[in-house]
């Protein structure tokens, strides 16, 4: 059994068309679309510039940024090595203090001395 092609009317041929234009004319839309979406060159080498100089200027501050917290590191540094020698004489002063209490209150127990 062959299949016999159909003819084509004019009917089935204008239907084909209309269709074929409705398809262009919605890639034509789809494109303008796109087209009105896109920046110029002259928008784009303003961006550019734009970010550039947005570039430059956190570069800056960040080097700024990181110069402080370097001083600042080595601020606490001298601070940390001046307080370190302290912090020991600190503890010694502690223990010489405890160690003073412990005797006081021994001689005033001995003495018969009582503090309320």
């Amino acid at each position: 059994m062959k299949k016999t092609p159909k003819q084509a009317t004019l009917q089935t041929l204008d239907k084909k068309i209309d269709t074929l234009i409705t398809t262009v004319d919605n890639l034509a839309i789809a494109t303008k679309r796109g087209f009105d979406n896109t920046v110029s060159k002259t928008e784009f080498t303003e961006f550019k510039s734009e970010m550039t100089e947005f570039k430059k200027n956190t570069e800056r501050t960040l080097f700024n940024l990181d110069s402080h917290a370097r001083t600042a590191n080595e601020r606490l540094d001298a601070i940390e090595k001046t307080l370190e020698p302290l912090i020991f004489v600190s503890g010694a002063m502690q223990r010489e203090l405890r160690e003073h209490e412990r005797r006081i209150s021994h001689v005033e127990r001995k003495v018969g001395v009582v503090i309320k």
